[in-house]
């Protein structure tokens, strides 16, 4: 009767909490304004965006790519990628951004690139060469596996974009030059061929970069999901799709923060006053088993009293902040090393409190 009395209990506790945690959802559970991830894609448009100098007199066709070992000295390549009309809003966030390459060859040693980034007023005002060597901004890439018509997708450039349009001087539609050059770091004398756009306008040089647009005030998600390589992965993809893509926008509902900090104090009260009840029970059963005399009730006191301290302690302390936990954990040591001594010191009472009939 007894065991029957604490269940109903319980599921009127557990029931009355979860219908105000509900009733909290309902209304919390509006439409709320966030900021609408976008992806754009731009490509190289013209023969003269992009090129590669050393001692050779290139193929105007391909973009190579790291040291040219047939100068007298070896040289290093020097890639310029020009990106026209980037419309990026001034100082919006860059979720992820990367350069995708085609390759024209096929060559599986590895190259240590160096990627860096420029506004192009900051790089046509002054000379390639010293806005490099003030330059520290800049990333690694490492490429191994370079398959002829396969792309292949650089690192994450974020840092390299959100450097340029947070400054005063960035303009929604102005262009970037990306450079690509060995890394002198672990250099290794070997180069690579990409497509450029005179051998095929399709499978020249991608940027392609996924922002927040602060413009846009309904709530979206990502219909294509970009994800940059932490070094390069090969794609059998061909350039199908237009230059530029945008994510598609649809409404999408979120609680507001009040209501989210409200739900999470009721699920917390919710598993304390469980915890009450049980802790009750327990103690009452204690009582009635020393008073009665009967063993059997004393032992499922003793271990319902058990399964409740650690309902507590791994249960209910997680919605405690890691503060407060740490102080809840310490505090249960506390407690069962103080009972570990005193069972110790008083055992011979305790047994024959606890098993006499």
């Amino acid at each position: 009767m007894n065991i029957i009395i604490v269940v109903a209990l319980s599921m009127e506790s557990f029931s009355y909490f979860n219908k105000r945690i509900e009733q909290v959802r309902e209304v919390g559970n509006k439409e709320v304004p966030v900021l609408a991830s976008k992806t754009i894609q731009e490509q190289i448009e013209r023969a003269s965006d992009d090129s590669s100098t050393t001692c050779t007199n290139f193929s105007q066709n391909e973009v190579y790519l790291g040291v040219d070992t047939s100068c007298s000295q070896n040289q290093d390549i020097r890639t310029t990628l020009f990106f026209l009309d980037i419309k990026l809003p001034q100082k919006t966030q860059v979720n992820n951004m990367y350069l995708r390459l085609t390759a024209a060859d096929t060559d599986n040693s590895p190259l240590n690139l160096k990627i860096s980034a420029f506004n192009s007023k900051d790089a046509l005002s002054a000379n390639r060469n010293q806005i490099i060597s003030q330059n520290n901004n800049f990333v690694r890439w490492k490429l191994i596996n370079w398959i002829y018509q396969q792309d292949t997708t650089s690192p994450d450039l974020v840092p390299l974009l959100q450097t340029i349009v947070d400054k005063d001087n960035w303009e929604a539609g102005d262009s970037i030059i990306i450079y690509i050059e060995p890394d002198e770091v672990n250099k290794i004398y070997v180069n690579k061929r990409a497509f450029a756009y005179e051998r095929d306008p399709e499978r020249a040089a991608r940027l392609v970069i996924n922002y927040e647009d602060n413009n846009e005030a309904s709530p979206s998600v990502v219909i294509e999901q970009v994800q940059p390589t932490p070094y390069n992965r090969n794609q059998t993809q061909q350039y199908s799709q237009p230059r530029r893509q945008t994510v598609q926008q649809i409404p999408q509902s979120q609680l507001d923060p009040a209501a989210q900090k409200e739900i999470k104090q009721l699920k917390g009260a919710r598993d304390v006053s469980l915890s009450i009840i049980w802790l009750l029970y327990s103690n009452a059963l204690i009582i009635i088993g020393v008073v009665k005399k009967y063993k059997p009730i004393r032992l499922s006191a003793i271990a319902f009293f058990a399964i409740t301290i650690l309902k507590v302690f791994l249960v209910d302390s997680s919605n405690l902040s890691q503060g407060y936990r740490i102080i809840a954990f310490t505090t249960l040591g506390v407690i069962l090393l103080t009972v570990s001594y005193v069972y110790q010191k008083h055992r011979q009472q305790i047994e024959e409190l606890l098993l006499s009939d």
